[in-house]
């Protein structure tokens, strides 16, 4: 189980910014409650950091790390599962802080 720690804090830290989401209504809970915008919006930063990750590993810049805390699940060669939800985590973070700022 001690695999699943590193998704395990991911997937926490999306439910906390969803949160904080819900609390201000920034993102998918804003007063316009529209959802395909943001999710288009995160789902073209993972597409732009994926290509990103899969050149680094082309160019043997990047690699994944050998931990106890990963599940060692690849979604292609050396791209873990856990980097989808870090680039997930990424662009939530960056559309609440995007709105946020927007608002004051």
């Amino acid at each position: 189980m001690i695999a699943y720690t590193y998704l395990t804090c991911l997937v926490i830290a999306l439910g906390g910014l969803a949160l904080i989401d819900a609390r201000l209504q920034l993102v998918f809970f804003s007063e316009g409650g529209k959802a395909v915008a943001p999710l288009l919006a995160i789902a073209g930063a993972i597409a732009f950091f994926a290509v990103w990750d899969l050149i680094g590993i082309k160019l043997n810049i990047f690699f994944p790390g050998q931990s106890k805390f990963v599940t060692g699940i690849m979604m292609l060669p050396r791209f873990p599962l856990e980097e989808v939800f870090f680039l997930m985590l990424l662009g939530y973070n960056a559309l609440i802080i995007w709105a946020w700022q927007d608002r004051s």
